[in-house]
């Protein structure tokens, strides 16, 4: 968008773009999004609904500070660790969490579409010990 000009977004009339701000910050996907627009006979394309709010960040931020939100990822997170069979005391470090959450988009036996919330996970940890576990390692008897 050429500096100095107003996004499609930011040109709706108040009232529409309240509605679409208030779904955005309560954690609506974008999906979501072009669907309620579509609904209010708003005219937007989902790329401007994401660029704005998103990238320019003079809307605000999303509600990812919600307890909700935020049990449900630590959730899991503790899934993941005893999906893994690691237990708390054994991480050191956490180096990375990845938390990944989208729809899928399939159709069903009517031929309609069907969206499906999917979700991902990954975490990165180093070990509570440093040089080897607090056991001593099994050596071949001599």
């Amino acid at each position: 968008m050429p500096k100095g000009t107003t996004c499609s977004f930011c040109a709706l009339p108040d009232e529409q773009r309240q509605v679409l701000l208030r779904a955005w910050r309560d954690g609506a996907s974008y999906t979501r999004l072009s669907s309620m627009a579509a609904d209010l006979k708003i005219r937007i394309s989902q790329a401007s609904l994401q660029f704005c709010p998103v990238r320019s960040g003079h809307h605000g931020r999303r509600m990812d500070g919600d307890v909700k939100v935020t049990t449900e990822r630590l959730g899991r997170i503790a899934d993941l660790l005893e999906r893994s069979g690691i237990v708390a005391d054994d991480i050191g470090t956490v180096q990375s969490i990845r938390l990944s959450e989208w729809e899928g988009l399939s159709k069903n036996e009517d031929g309609e579409a069907v969206v499906t919330p999917l979700s991902g996970a990954s975490i990165v940890l180093t070990p509570a010990w440093e040089t080897g576990p607090p056991w001593p390692v099994v050596d071949r008897a001599a």
